[in-house]
Order: structure tokens, then sequence, then C-alpha cells
């Protein structure tokens, strides 16, 4: 008899976290303070929350997550000329002032410390809109460099860098590491309480609260379907 692959199906709209039954728990302690009150002073973490363990007192909250690096430019009112991008030591060759995103993302992904897929880049065409460079690949999750712009070779630049969201962690206290998954809602409102939370088997990623990429790396022994 030829063995079928297992599958697991999509799980109902109304069901609010599902896991195999090949799961693994562990019990840990959630911390009330890391967690916002609502309008009724009830702090409740949903079941799939990812939560991450607070270095000093081996509590939970939830995970700190990590976010790219966005940063965006334009050249005002540039009307001839080339310009060049700076990015941590390294320098881009000479771009048109009216180039468009596609024209910047190439010029970047020839330096030697921007791959292909470290960036994707949005907007332009330059100089009427911003050009939008967002950082991945090996760049996810880090408070990167923000680029400098050379405009010596343009006609009346006026240059504005801005990074619009920081890269790198929002937790600073052992939470911008994932450690497990809550495995049911809880309501710490009136503080630290017990909870079960999922360390090795099959989750399904959508009814996950604050996955990201580099959290699905840190849960390793999870498989996401």
């Amino acid at each position: 008899m030829q063995l079928q692959p297992r599958t697991i199906a999509t799980p109902a709209t109304d069901v609010e976290f599902l896991a195999s039954r090949h799961i693994t728990t562990k019990a840990v302690t959630l911390d009330a303070d890391t967690v916002e009150a609502d309008e009724n002073g009830d702090k409740i973490l949903r079941a799939g929350t990812v939560l991450g363990k607070i270095t000093a007192s081996g509590l939970h909250g939830p995970y700190g997550g990590r976010s790219n690096e966005v940063q965006q430019f334009d050249l005002g009112q540039a009307s001839a000329g080339t310009f060049t991008i700076s990015f941590d030591g390294e320098t881009t060759a000479a771009i048109a002032y009216n180039a468009t995103a596609a024209a910047v993302r190439a010029a970047l992904e020839a330096l030697s410390n921007i791959d292909p897929g470290d960036v994707t880049v949005t907007g332009g065409p330059l100089p009427g809109t911003a050009v939008v460079i967002a950082f991945g690949g090996r760049h996810a999750g880090k408070d990167v460099p923000e680029i400098t712009i050379n405009a010596a070779g343009l006609t009346d630049p006026t240059v504005t860098i801005a990074t619009t969201t920081a890269g790198g962690s929002a937790a600073s206290d052992g939470r911008e590491t994932a450690d497990c998954i809550l495995l049911n809602t809880i309501n710490i409102r009136y503080g630290n309480a017990a909870a079960a939370a999922v360390t090795h088997g099959v989750v399904y990623e959508v009814r996950l609260t604050g996955l990201d990429a580099a959290a699905k790396t840190q849960l390793a022994r999870i498989e996401f379907r």
C-alpha cells in the first residue's frame, strides 16, 4: 500500500490557534509589565503570541521583533547631472538625476556590501518623487548606517535623506530573541501568570502574532504551516 503524505488543513476562521498534536510545550511565567492594558484594564495575550525571555528575570513577554530599516531620499528640483550614493564605506557609480527605482537598485547592488535581494527600491523616478530603500537580506533586522549622497554633479539639487523606519530590535531586555509561542489566550491583568508555551511541533503561521523572519529562524524546532 502506498502511503499518502499527511496534510494539515487551513484552520477555520473561528479557531483562534491550532497546532499539531505532536507539539511540545513548556511552562513559562508571563511578565504583566510587558503587556499594555486595554480600555477595560485587561492585559490580554492571545494564543499564538510569539514570546521572548527577559534576561534579568527569566520571565516571558511578547517578542520584541526586529524591523528592517527603511530610508528614503529625494533630490529636490535637480534638473541635470549625476550623483552617487555611499553606504557603509562603499560608493556607487554615477547615477542619473532622473533615475528610476530600478536604476538606483542596480547601482546599490553593484556595491560589495549589498547583494541582490539585500535592498528593495521603490518610488521614483527622480527628481520628482522620493526613492525608498528597504533593507533586507544580510541587512534584515539591523540598524544599518544611513546613506549619504554626493550631489556635486547635479544642477540645482536639494538633497533630503531620512530614515523612516529604524532597523533593529524594538526590545533590548532579551525579548528581541524569540523563545516560544503562547499556547492559550490569557489575561494577566492582575500580575504575572503561569502559562504553557509551544517549543516544538507544527503550528499555523497565520495564527501567530509577532512572527518575523528572524523569529522563524530562532524558533527552529517549530515548523510553520
